[in-house]
């Protein structure tokens, strides 16, 4: 993998969404940034939450300033695995062009976001749990990927093995039987 060059996926988004345990939600009076770097190669994951950083200077949300801190923290964690041939993708044309990190490349539309993917996945629990908070009264079992998201979602900070993971696992797996049935869209 010397003179390959790896693809690294990052991406960014913010959210009012809590979730208190993996069956419950609830609205944050604050928002959390989330920045997630995704390296199948190296079956590596990241992600992050910022508290605080990702503001405009009328103090709202700036998700451009999140997607620029995930890209140059894409590109630490590549020098910091001694990578010397990384591209990294991003889905917001502006950042991979004024980030001054020369590796940060637009993913263009149509291409598959892995981490983009994954974030929503994790995400989106979050959401679902806090918007049928008051109208579930018993929730079935909880699946390994419910767990998982749970975990992903509330850490801090967090170094992962992508193959260990049951969301991302469950992505993979849903991508494999869409691109065999003939969807070649993903």
């Amino acid at each position: 993998m010397a003179n390959k060059t790896v693809e690294v996926y990052c991406d960014a988004g913010i959210s009012p969404a809590s979730m208190k345990s993996p069956t419950s939600g609830q609205l944050l009076p604050e928002l959390v940034g989330r920045i997630i770097v995704v390296i199948p190669a190296l079956d590596y994951g990241h992600i992050e939450q910022m508290k605080e950083g990702f503001r405009n200077k009328k103090d709202k949300p700036a998700i451009a300033t999140l997607e620029t801190i995930a890209v140059r923290r894409s590109k630490e964690i590549c020098l910091q695995k001694g990578m010397a041939n990384f591209t990294i993708l991003t889905d917001s044309k502006s950042v991979a062009t004024d980030s001054r990190i020369p590796e940060a490349k637009w993913l263009e539309p149509g291409r598959l976001q892995l981490a983009s993917l994954l974030l929503q996945r994790i995400v989106n629990r979050a959401k679902y749990l806090r918007r049928s908070s008051r109208k579930v009264i018993s929730r079935a079992p909880l699946t390994e990927v419910q767990k998982d998201a749970f975990r992903l979602f509330n850490a801090e900070s967090l170094d992962f093995v992508l193959s260990r993971s049951a969301v991302w696992n469950k992505i993979q797996a849903e991508i494999a039987a869409a691109t065999g049935a003939g969807q070649e869209h993903l």
